[in-house]
């Protein structure tokens, strides 16, 4: 994998890049652990992992969590429930840290507790009964506000920190430039976009044979629970991605019917509906910390905690839906790698294919 330092210094867009504490972003939430998946919100107001309830957005500001209805998030000071309700005026301290984990009073640990078949409540660390219920973590992710809201220093296990800018310029996509972009549009499907990027190398790598390097694919990814794929963008130093605060651009996943591909010949094998529902699974999508290469391998990344930079969440993937999976800063002319992994036994493999009724992930500029 190619060297690189991921700080701040080597952003040039400092303005949008540090956000203000007390500004509003709007973010999605996932959940890692046992179980995981999109937060979901029921119309009581509780936050549920799994189940048939819609997912929700949520803003933060001056440390008060809330949903893009309007609703006050709390975890309750009696039943410790995790709810965002019209009636609630928020008590809890709620921060992003750099990790995009979402800290209520400083603590990065919820429970989630079962409720039904396939779904479970929400609740904080403090829960007095937690038979049967299992701690996780919840993580921001779609829109993105890393570090909002963090303290200077923090007791817990996720760090936070304010390095100084220097003038140097970026090779590499950051944590930091998954910024806030209220008021803008950016289109989920290629159909939508003006133009797009598609993955400049594409590296399968596998658990099974953890330290073996396999040949670059020319447009084959499979995604299975021993196998993932690493995919590689560049973005070019030219518009419409050049280097302005305004420019931001989406990771998007493409994936219409079997029937609609345009290449009737290379269709998909996906084996992934049941997996999703039963098991909170999909599409895992992280960003890592180095470029990947000819070299990299499934021990190279997952060796040290540090390989992976910033974990955009598990995409619950149908055929014929397409999905925005993260935005950030455009910023011109860096590179990236985003690993697709599987969650709760999902395989998909398909040709990477950005023909009408496209594809894959590719990277679309937002308007």
């Amino acid at each position: 994998m190619k060297s690189s330092t991921f700080t701040l210094a080597f952003l040039p867009l400092t303005t949008a890049v540090v956000l203000p504490r007390q500004s509003t972003c709007y973010f999605s939430l996932a959940a890692r652990g046992s179980p995981n998946g999109t937060v979901l919100e029921s119309p009581m107001g509780e936050n549920l992992i799994g189940g048939n309830y819609p997912p929700t957005n949520y803003t933060i500001s001056n440390h008060a969590l809330s949903t893009g209805r309007g609703q006050s998030c709390v975890v309750d000071a009696t039943t410790n429930k995790f709810e965002c309700v019209a009636s609630t005026t928020s008590t809890t301290n709620f921060t992003l840290a750099d990790n995009g984990a979402l800290l209520h009073d400083g603590c990065p640990n919820y429970y989630a507790c079962p409720v039904d078949e396939g779904s479970w409540e929400v609740y904080g660390d403090a829960l007095t009964n937690s038979t049967g219920c299992e701690l996780v973590t919840l993580i921001a992710g779609g829109f993105s506000c890393a570090a909002l809201g963090s303290p200077a220093s923090s007791s817990t296990a996720v760090s936070s920190s304010t390095p100084t800018p220097t003038p140097t310029p970026t090779t590499t996509l950051t944590s930091a430039a998954l910024a806030t972009s209220t008021g803008i549009t950016c289109p989920t499907s290629l159909t939508n976009a003006t133009t797009y990027l598609s993955s400049s190398f594409i590296i399968p790598i596998s658990s099974a044979s953890p330290n073996t390097t396999f040949p670059p694919s020319s447009g084959d990814v499979l995604i299975t629970p021993d196998n993932s794929t690493i995919l590689n963008f560049v973005i070019p130093d030219a518009a419409p991605y050049a280097s302005t605060l305004s420019n931001m651009c989406a990771l998007i996943f493409d994936f219409p019917t079997a029937s609609a591909l345009a290449n009737k010949s290379a269709t998909y094998s996906f084996s992934g509906v049941e997996e999703e529902k039963g098991s909170n699974g999909g599409i895992d999508f992280t960003l890592l910390s180095e470029v990947a290469d000819a070299n990299t391998t499934w021990t190279t990344i997952n060796s040290t905690q540090t390989s992976v930079l910033y974990d955009f969440g598990t995409v619950q993937i149908i055929p014929g839906g397409s999905y925005e999976v993260a935005r950030f800063e455009c910023a011109g002319e860096r590179e990236f790698s985003v690993q697709l992994s599987s969650v709760g036994g999902v395989q998909l493999e398909y040709i990477q294919d950005s023909r009408v009724s496209a594809i894959g992930a590719f990277v679309v500029p937002c308007v």
